[in-house]
């Protein structure tokens, strides 16, 4: 279910102005995560857990991004992926037991930027 950033920002009580939190929202989150645009700007719950962080502290978030796994890697802890957005791909860190089963899959993935940008899978959540 998608909710509207306003209504996220009331009941999260962030001190953000509303252009300040559509920027935190369009720098943490994935594209597919975000539909609308200006006042209209609404985000679905994937992304709703996300922001429920991202506005009292940004700067822990990492930010989010959709991929295709391309191909192995030599190293059995990483595949390579395509993400949306960017050109190339990125080596991207991924549990062994899952590396065979992902090959041609999208995958949820999150950089981690401290000087050289890592990358890194994220286990979808089934249930709350």
């Amino acid at each position: 279910m998608k909710e509207r950033l306003t209504t996220l920002m009331k009941r999260y009580e962030t001190e953000y102005s509303f252009e300040e939190s559509l920027d935190i929202a369009k720098d943490k989150l994935d594209n597919s995560m975000i539909t609308g645009s200006k006042k209209n700007t609404w985000i679905n719950e994937e992304g709703a857990e996300i922001l429920k962080t991202a506005l009292h502290v940004p700067e822990i978030v990492p930010k989010h991004w959709k991929g295709q796994v391309i191909r192995f890697a030599p190293n059995k802890s990483y595949v390579y992926c395509k993400l949306e957005g960017l050109d190339g791909v990125v080596p991207v860190v991924v549990p062994r037991r899952f590396r065979d089963h992902m090959l041609g899959k999208r995958i949820n993935i999150e950089e981690i930027n401290d000087g050289n940008p890592s990358y890194r899978y994220i286990k979808e959540k089934l249930f709350d």
